[in-house]
């Protein structure tokens, strides 16, 4: 598709939530009306909108399909809400201070504290949520030590492969290389978790660049790579979620935890898991698990006028 097209598509797009908008404003009086990125972002979100609203106040969603066209909606309907509703944008930071690209900042638009929303399905408190609410087992802090030992080992490991993954990432991005990464980036080729807990990586870090030039069939040459190690090292100070794609650090998670059930079983556990989880359904069961943030807390509370749920980090 050329670029011509993609942007009468995003057009089109855009023109269509706006109509639904319209339509919906005539018939939510007070209404909050919530425009996401993608299809699941109302799992991570929605529960905590729910949570600030009275019951008799309506709430309508909006798939908007990317960053650029949650912002071209946003101007779109700009002047339009109706005195009494509230509309809200929500966005991921992703690697924008990086490559660089630049959004205004408005107060109705959420921004991630992280590189996305799925860097907050991955921690050791959802480890455990997991092992209690989905694997249905006893908490034990004395049997779960190994384990969060082995996890903490692991993503150290696998961050460490990330640092040279997501610089090259940027490299590419600001060559404007055209990158879907979940079709580009098999994270498998890099690394793996065995069924004892333990990580490792597949390949070298002197070689994570040729493999994913394979990968994604394009070329970085000597001075890209000398710019992606200079990132890679930059990025040794920052804390992973800033810059490892959210859908990364979920891939880690997902193994992590297909190896985890197959450990506790060997070790005795009767594991009656009702839910098998994955990628494709991880933020839709993990996302209303989420210990809401701060930052999400504020912005909501702000809007809808509502105290800060307890337990907001």
């Amino acid at each position: 598709m050329t670029f011509p097209d993609q942007l009468q598509q995003s057009m089109q797009r855009s023109v269509v939530i706006l109509h639904r908008f319209l339509l919906n404003v005539g018939k939510l009086r007070s209404g909050v009306h919530a425009f996401f990125e993608g299809k699941t972002d109302d799992s991570f979100y929605g529960t905590a909108i729910r949570s600030h609203l009275d019951p008799d106040r309506k709430y309508a969603t909006y798939h908007c399909g990317s960053k650029r066209r949650v912002h071209d909606v946003r101007k779109e309907i700009n002047g339009r809400v109706p005195r009494g509703s509230v509309a809200l944008f929500f966005t991921d930071r992703d690697l924008d201070r990086l490559i660089p690209v630049v959004y205004d900042s408005f107060d109705d638009v959420y921004v991630t504290d992280f590189y996305s929303v799925e860097n907050h399905l991955v921690s050791e408190e959802m480890l455990e949520c997991v092992w209690g609410q989905v694997f249905r087992q006893e908490l034990d802090p004395a049997s779960m030590t190994p384990v969060m030992e082995k996890f903490r080992e692991g993503m150290a490991k696998y961050c460490s492969t990330m640092r040279y993954v997501m610089a090259w990432v940027v490299v590419q991005r600001r060559a404007g290389t055209k990158l879907n990464l979940d079709d580009k980036v098999s994270l498998h080729e890099l690394f793996e978790v065995g069924e004892d807990l333990v990580a490792s990586t597949k390949i070298a870090d002197g070689d994570v660049y040729k493999a994913l030039d394979s990968m994604a069939r394009c070329v970085t040459n000597e001075e890209q790579k000398a710019q992606a190690d200079a990132l890679a090292a930059q990025f040794v100070n920052e804390f992973p979620k800033n810059f490892v794609r959210g859908r990364f650090e979920l891939w880690f998670f997902m193994e992590f935890l297909k190896s985890l059930r197959k450990w506790s079983e060997r070790q005795g556990y009767r594991v009656q898991a009702k839910v098998e989880l994955g990628l494709a359904n991880a933020l839709d069961v993990l996302g209303p698990r989420v210990r809401l943030p701060i930052s999400l807390a504020t912005f909501l509370r702000r809007h809808l006028g509502k105290a800060e749920l307890p337990g907001a980090v």
